[in-house]
């Protein structure tokens, strides 16, 4: 294109650089100059691309990002014109656009400025080298190659810099060059000498650059030198339009004998030359778009492929293929393939599928086929007719079918697909309950079942569906396609059972946008299932039973909006170790007392993750059963206490304690993890951000955990609290804390326990005043309690109120006048006395004896003499009587005066006694001969005992 008989591009360099020198403009010009050839046939095509319009407005913004002195010199018009030529697009612009391609946004502008850069750099001096001869020179600016680089390196890294050109023997001093990468650079031809001494490179990496594919910028022995590299990248060079001198550089490529891995640029309307042929050591080759290379294939030829047969692993993602320019003979040739990737090709449409089949129906070594998102995302609901895998390669061991809007099978699609399946990923589509379920017991070798949601966040649609999308959410008419069981076949609850395969080891359902209470599920018994990933999902009850995984080992719950879980939930699962909980809702289930048996099947458990749920407390003995745990995660809890009793874990490793709220760990808690210990167990106790209480209360803490093996030395992320409330991070082990604390509490420690002395004292002094003061009371007390006796309970059967009238209290050198006159007496006058020496059971404690006479005794008589006052068990007597009398409120004690007693002798209590008590003085010798006188006294003392 011209403008008045001056290029576009030389316009564009005026107006926009100012006055460039010669050389300048020559430069900028031939850049420029690659991108702006495009006065051939294919305008026409290019200017009804959907995606145009898009591509002007980056380019128009990108212009306008250019530096403020060329404002005002770019003539009206110019700017338009001059996108117009440059920004062309061949298909539906999509809402992935790679900026970092050649024609992304700012790439040819950093180009185009660096060269008009004044800061030209090409030193090694800023280079970073290191011991394994790794010499790092990326995003240094470098404008070139420097010359003074180690001759002894063996990686090379010249990554993110301006370099525009590889001139002839740059890299003939470096022999020992094993790894070269010159990506996100400018370079945009090369020279047949360019790579001359590389005779030990490995690989190159020549990623965005802008290297167009054409003959000038790869000469025909470009990489004649590179006689050992086995890994070339030359993606992200290509624009995504294709022109039409466009070509693969297949024979400059001829020469790489022992190339294995190839990235390149998918080009549109373009095959693999005959040069591939000679390629016979190429194994990988990525052609995959969005951000790995810049393709837009869009038709797959019949011959396409044919010179590369060779081939083990291709990539066709993100490459725009259109599934109505798909021939289906077009991966004949490859019959070596072992893993074919189609992934994110929505236009080729669930329809078209059959011819990729078809040309892989003797691919007998494919064993990995990803064919995710190649349905139109915004497509109706799919159920998938068996017609469609009647091709299928025969032992695909891996398939991708991802996002593909999936929402059933029909009844023989699962007798379709190869018994060589062994790892199956459905996720992201839409399935619905239907009986083809009942038929996934057919997949005999499949071990790994992915149902996982959509991973995968796009942006909002900016067209709309193509027609030839197939919109169809109903099957065909004559297609087997139904959820619905047989009419009148009603199945039970204890009929519906899940029929796994048998080597079906793992299970997962990720994010999956289930929305169920987990109850009741039968599955088949014979199941070899371990793994179940079941997380991002909305179980808000975890019911049961559940019954059949007699095998399952690993359970993710996590993320499920888990609030409570009942105790038939685990209670057919004793062989899980490892449960994830975590980032629930599970606190009032934890504090609920009821709830204290939901572990209680989980005797096999070693792992335990109940991170993020926001738990304050745990009910006692709610983790007592789970007698194997190893590990215990408790993350992110606000727990302000841990009461969880870990010595019935004697096998845990780990606890984990982490952003909760805890100043500190109970005195049990510490014990325990010291038994732990001193039992030679392992165990790790993290408790990072918690608030650590920094005060003379929490002293002893600090300097147990400080000093305990079970804590990490560095205490890296602990920090205190202090008593204001202010926090600050530990840096120094607790060093400096503990110091200070030493100090400031040693003061404390002084004044507490002299406090704590004198109160003491002070309470053992009242204490014993007290005990002393009534301390015949409290030992009558006791032996009543200890004897379990009471006054109702000596009532006889009879009705009398007492066993005895009367217990005689006596020393036993008073004995005969007791035993031949007074019992005598008080008998013959219808009293029953209970005397010590004749009615005291043998074998029965003395004070036993005493507490259970007076007890069951209407009245206690003490015949008062000098012997008697002495007697320490006598004066125990009286005082026994006198606690009966006193609880019982009765008259108890009758004194009989012998002879007058000194006050001295009988002593302050039993002084009181008598005084306070009824007493008789017995007659004097000389009124004892009188039958009278006896009479009256006897009469008396009978009358004082029965009232």
């Amino acid at each position: 294109m011209s403008w008045g008989g001056m290029s576009c591009t030389a316009l564009f360099v005026y107006c926009f650089l100012g006055l460039p020198t010669a050389g300048e403009l020559q430069e900028m010009s031939d850049l420029l100059s690659t991108y702006a050839d495009l006065e051939t046939g294919e305008e026409n095509l290019f200017e009804s691309a959907p995606g145009r319009k898009k591509q002007q407005k980056d380019f128009n913004e990108d212009l306008d990002d250019l530096p403020k002195q060329y404002e005002g010199k770019v003539p009206s018009g110019f700017k338009e014109s001059f996108v117009n030529d440059i920004v062309r697009n061949d298909n539906k612009e999509t809402d992935r656009y790679i900026d970092n391609s050649p024609l992304g946004k700012s790439k040819w502008i950093t180009c185009i400025n660096s060269s008009r850069s004044t800061a030209f750099f090409a030193s090694a001096e800023k280079c970073r080298k290191t011991v394994d001869m790794t010499v790092n020179c990326s995003g240094l600016n470098l404008t070139a190659v420097p010359p003074d680089l180690p001759f002894n390196m063996k990686q090379l890294i010249l990554d993110n810099n301006v370099i525009s050109e590889l001139p002839d023997n740059t890299f003939e001093n470096y022999t020992h060059l094993q790894n070269l990468s010159i990506a996100s650079n400018c370079l945009r031809l090369l020279h047949n000498d360019s790579f001359y001494g590389l005779r030990h490179l490995r690989t190159l990496v020549l990623t965005n650059n802008i290297l167009i594919y054409e003959a000038n910028t790869f000469p025909l022995f470009v990489f004649r030198p590179l006689k050992n590299l086995t890994k070339l990248k030359l993606n992200l060079n290509n624009p995504y339009y294709t022109r039409p001198n466009d070509n693969y550089p297949d024979a400059a490529l001829s020469y790489l004998k022992r190339l294995t891995s190839l990235y390149i640029d998918g080009l549109r309307n373009t095959k693999f030359g005959k040069g591939f042929s000679n390629m016979t050591n190429l194994k990988d080759l990525t052609l995959a778009g969005f951000t790995t290379s810049n393709c837009r294939i869009s038709s797959l030829y019949a011959d396409m492929f044919i010179h590369m047969s060779h081939l083990e692993y291709l990539s066709l993602q993100d490459c725009y293929l259109q599934g109505d320019q798909i021939d289906v003979k077009a991966f004949e040739p490859l019959s070596k393939l072992k893993i074919l990737s189609l992934t994110h090709n929505e236009d080729i449409g669930i329809e078209n599928i059959h011819k990729i089949f078809y040309g892989l129906r003797n691919a007998t070594f494919l064993r990995d086929l990803y064919l995710q998102l190649i349905n139109n995302r915004y497509a109706l609901g799919q159920c998938l007719n068996h017609d469609l895998l009647t091709y299928f390669p025969p032992n695909v061991e891996h398939l991708d079918v991802q996002e593909n809007n999936i929402e059933a099978v029909d009844t023989y699609f699962l007798d379709k697909l190869p018994k060589s399946l062994k790892t199956l990923d459905l996720s992201g589509n839409r399935f619905v309950l239907g009986t083809y379920v009942s038929g996934m017991y057919k997949l005999a070798n499949l071990s790994e079942l992915r149902l996982n949601g959509g991973k995968y966040f796009y942006n909002l649609p900016t067209y709309y569906p193509y027609k030839s999308q197939n919109p169809f959410s109903e099957p065909k008419p004559n297609s087997s396609c139904s959820i619905y069981s047989d009419a009148g076949v009603k199945v039970t609850k204890t009929k519906f059972v899940l029929h796994f395969p048998l080597n079906l080891t793992n299970i997962e359902m990720n994010e999956a946008g289930l929305s169920y209470k987990l109850s009741y599920l039968l599955v088949n018994s014979s199941n070899n299932v371990e793994n179940i990933t079941l997380s991002g999902n909305n179980f808000v009850y975890l019911l049961g039973p559940i019954y059949g995984f007699k095998k399952l080992k690993f359970l993710d719950l996590s993320r499920s909006q888990v609030r409570s879980i009942f105790s038939t939930f685990f209670k057919n699962l004793p062989t899980l170790t490892y449960l994830n909980l975590s980032i629930n809702l599970l606190s009032r289930c934890h504090r609920n007392v009821k709830k204290k048996y939901i572990y209680e099947a989980l005797v096999n458990l070693e792992v335990l993750d109940l991170g993020l749920n926001n738990i304050d407390e745990f009910t006692p003995h709610i983790l007592d059963h789970l007698i194997s745990l190893k590990k215990l995660f408790l993350d992110y809890n606000p727990l302000k206490s841990f009461d969880v009793n870990i010595s019935n874990m004697p096998q845990l490793e780990y606890l984990s304690l982490r952003h909760s709220r805890l100043h500190r760990l109970s005195v049990y808690t510490m014990k325990a993890i010291d038994e732990h210990i001193t039992r030679g167990v392992n165990l790790s106790i993290d408790m990072a951000f918690n608030p650590i209480l920094c005060e003379c209360s929490n002293l002893d803490f600090i300097r147990w955990m400080t000093a305990s093996s079970a804590f990490d030395p560095k205490f890296e992320s602990y920090f205190c609290m202090y008593s204001d409330g202010s926090m600050q991070f530990i840096d120094d082990q607790f060093e400096n804390t503990l110091m200070i604390l030493s100090h400031e509490c040693a003061s404390h420690v002084i004044i507490f326990f002299s406090v704590s002395s004198g109160t003491t004292f002070l309470i053992i002094l009242i204490l014993i005043a007290i005990l002393h003061r009534f301390r015949w009371k409290l030992k009558y007390m006791y032996y009543a309690a200890y004897l379990h006796y009471w006054k109702s309970s000596a009532r006889d059967p009879n009705g009398k109120a007492f066993s005895y009238d009367v217990f005689l209290c006596y020393h036993e050198d008073d004995e005969s006048f007791v035993l031949d006159t007074l019992c005598v007496e008080l008998e013959k006058r219808g009293l029953k006395t209970l005397v010590h020496k004749r009615d005291f059971v043998s074998g029965k404690p003395i004070v036993s004896n005493i507490v259970e006479a007076v007890n069951c005794s209407r009245k206690t008589l003490v015949v008062l003499t000098d012997n008697m006052a002495r007697s320490k068990w006598c004066q125990f007597e009286v005082q026994m009587a006198t606690m009966e009398a006193v609880s019982y409120k009765r008259p108890v004690l009758i004194f009989l005066l012998m002879s007058d007693v000194p006050c001295c002798i009988m002593g302050a209590e039993l002084s009181y006694c008598v005084q306070n008590n009824t007493y008789l003085q017995y007659p004097s010798p000389s009124k004892r001969n009188g039958h009278s006188e006896m009479d009256n006294f006897w009469i008396k003392l009978v009358s004082d005992l029965k009232n």
